[in-house]
């Protein structure tokens, strides 16, 4: 794949080019009560063509690798029509040629279709019939196993692997008219035994939709709260996270005049963080979409706006 990838991008008589190709293998399964909604295993393989000529980019997406050649010269003649004046801006990244392999504890490859569904089943099943206040469940489980060919005109070229599982379960109860719920998702990028070793958390979800039944309704006001960690985390990505892109930044004067950097966003103990490079995490990764290696960026350092999140691009045109 690498030298099918290099002969096309030097061929490309333009400032900036870079080829992806995917080749996935996923199984998806969920029960809604005690029904079994969907049970599929799916192939597929792909890819996308990016161009920079004079400052615009073009992008052309497939579903099949035939025919390459035919894609990158549609993606070449469409930025050529584009063309001005521009200049074309990147911020500059040393090239990397690097063999990508995952680390993995147990893998779902080596996991049948059908051991996943009883497993699954078997969850379900607890949950259903915890209790008479138990109305339905409802059960979702995804996985993957990628391989990533990536390679640009600047000498770039990736060989990546990739595994992904996650998943949710969902128990819902009822006492009158109150309606209730306890959930728990889970995802991994190198280990199926963690959802093996969800009983626990299944169990604690049950006993969570049947606790709140009894719970006693709170006034509206202003209260000192103690966030669950990881909904604090959705709560800073909401609020904050895609306010730090900077392709919408760069485009709105409004707003990068509130996101200045340097500006006192919060109290001295409040850090924000953004990272590729954090251990076992499904949003773990070595390389980027564009061939970027990973690190950790502070976008708020003890309460003041040190960072964004940028492409290259944002990242040359931002200085």
């Amino acid at each position: 794949m690498q030298d099918v990838l290099s002969n096309l991008i030097k061929k490309a008589d333009v400032d900036y080019i870079d080829i992806r190709i995917e080749k996935t293998d996923s199984n998806s399964i969920s029960f809604s009560g005690d029904k079994l909604d969907n049970i599929s295993k799916n192939h597929g393989i792909g890819g996308s063509v990016r161009v920079l000529h004079k400052g615009k980019w073009t992008f052309n997406s497939f579903n099949n690798i035939n025919n390459l050649q035919e894609k990158v010269n549609d993606t070449i003649y469409q930025a050529k029509l584009l063309a001005g004046n521009d200049k074309s801006m990147l911020a500059p990244v040393e090239p990397v040629q690097k063999v990508v392999r995952p680390k993995i504890i147990k893998d779902i490859r080596n996991i049948s279709i059908s051991d996943k569904k009883n497993l699954l089943e078997y969850f379900n099943h607890k949950m259903l019939f915890a209790a008479p206040e138990v109305q339905t469940t409802k059960v979702s489980y995804t996985d993957s196993y990628k391989t990533i060919y990536y390679a640009n005109s600047e000498g770039t070229f990736l060989d990546i692997e990739k595994m992904d599982a996650k998943g949710s379960f969902v128990v819902i109860t009822r006492k009158g008219d109150l309606v209730q719920q306890g959930s728990v998702s889970w995802g991994t990028n190198d280990d199926y035994g963690v959802l093996e070793r969800l009983e626990d958390k299944v169990d604690a979800a049950v006993t969570r939709a049947l606790s709140q039944l009894k719970a006693k309704p709170i006034k509206g006001g202003k209260y000192t709260v103690i966030l669950d960690p990881v909904l604090a985390g959705v709560f800073i990505h909401e609020a904050f996270g895609h306010l730090s892109e900077a392709d919408f930044l760069y485009e709105n004067p409004k707003m990068k005049e509130i996101f200045t950097i340097g500006k006192r966003f919060g109290p001295d103990f409040l850090n924000v963080v953004d990272s590729g490079i954090f251990p076992n995490q499904r949003g773990t990764y070595e390389y980027d979409d564009e061939g970027v290696p990973a690190k950790k960026t502070y976008l708020i350092q003890n309460g003041i706006l040190t960072g964004r999140l940028h492409s290259r691009e944002t990242a040359a045109k931002m200085g």
